[in-house]
């Protein structure tokens, strides 16, 4: 009997010795701690499960906003495109219009297909705005671009849905003028690319547009489409284009010569504009040496600018027209800028009036 007591307690022992070995494992690092350790980690344990929870209220919210806002619409609506009306200055036959909106509808598209056609995922999608806006402001007609805006619009369905719609908006780069280019080094056709008053170019095209005056000579290198230009020379005759464009005797210009730009012969003008007849298009031109490009200092010209739009306005005022050899008033070419004093005696005899002419007369 006194055996197995013995072997009891030796049981009994080796037990002890096992659960004196897990104690330092389990709470043994517990019982080291003082107790405001021990109080900073319950807070930081309460901490971390009520940030556990509020992350999961949050996520489960978001879902339950998703699926209550996807089930205002069908899911197989197709996501509407409003885009807002041209300016009244783009022509009908203007495509870019039609083409911005072609390439938003493409833009949605390829997300809609990259969720298998779920137009609420691709409503949903943080991807659509911006590239949305990515794609109408690469096109070379936008500036830039004012609105891509998604709304939720009250369905005409009767039944109190929804309609998803896409708004939007840009501003757009205005033709002003064409430049002609032609390869030297092949014998292909040359192209006109049209440009805005910046330079940027908008458009190539196989024929000259009538009604945008052209400037000459021919850029070098190539224009390319969407880029801008960047020539000193084709600026210039862009920048008096533009201080043009808005006059009522605009739509005579056809031509700015610019082929004298930086003055390299002093005795010429640095920009000529050129004038169609009122009567026959091609059948007469009038030249009009303007003389220095806008914004240059003042260098002997006895006309500043301002100046020389007052003689143009008053030649238009009297004859509504500047083409005053088609109307043989005049003989060669008209010098709004005197750079020497013999090159009156050549420009519009009496065209403002008795005892006026173009050059006398001041603003």
């Amino acid at each position: 009997m006194a055996k197995r007591k013995t072997k009891r307690a030796g049981a009994g022992s080796r037990s002890g010795s096992s659960s004196g070995k897990r104690g330092p494992l389990i709470d043994g690092w517990w019982s080291r701690l003082s107790d405001q350790s021990k109080r900073r980690a319950v807070r930081f344990c309460l901490h971390v499960a009520f940030i556990a929870v509020l992350a999961g209220g949050l996520v489960y919210g978001l879902h339950s906003m998703e699926r209550y806002v996807h089930s205002l619409a069908s899911p197989s609506e197709k996501i509407m495109l409003v885009m807002a009306p041209p300016p009244e200055w783009m022509a009908p036959s203007n495509p870019a219009y039609d083409e911005l909106q072609s390439a938003a509808e493409q833009t949605v598209n390829r997300l809609a297909a990259s969720v298998g056609g779920d137009t609420a995922r691709t409503w949903f999608d943080p991807k659509l705005a911006p590239n949305i806006a990515h794609a109408l402001g690469s096109h070379p007609y936008v500036s830039r671009v004012t609105q891509v805006e998604k709304r939720l619009v009250p369905a005409d369905d009767g039944k109190g849905g929804f309609r998803r719609e896409i708004v939007m908006a840009v501003e757009y780069r205005r033709p002003l003028a064409q430049v002609w280019w032609q390869s030297r080094l092949s014998h292909g056709p040359g192209r006109w690319y049209v440009l805005d008053k910046d330079g940027f170019v908008l458009s190539s095209e196989s024929s000259k547009r009538p009604a945008l005056p052209s400037i000459v000579p021919a850029p070098s290198p190539q224009p390319q489409v969407g880029g801008q230009l960047g020539v000193a020379a084709i600026q210039a005759g862009l920048d008096l284009v533009s201080l043009l464009s808005d006059r009522p005797y605009f739509n005579e210009i056809c031509e700015v010569d610019v082929g004298n730009f930086g003055r390299p012969d002093p005795d010429a003008a640095e920009l000529v504009l050129r004038v169609w007849s009122p009567v026959d298009r091609y059948s007469s031109v009038q030249e009009i040496k303007w003389g220095y490009r806008l914004g240059n200092p003042d260098r002997g010209e006895m006309n500043d600018t301002k100046g020389k739009l007052v003689l143009l306005r008053e030649i238009w005022t009297t004859y509504k027209t500047l083409n005053l050899s088609a109307l043989r008033v005049v003989d060669g070419p008209i010098d709004l800028y005197s750079v020497r004093g013999e090159a009156r005696a050549n420009v519009v005899p009496h065209a403002l009036g008795p005892g006026r002419s173009a050059l006398t007369m001041q603003p």
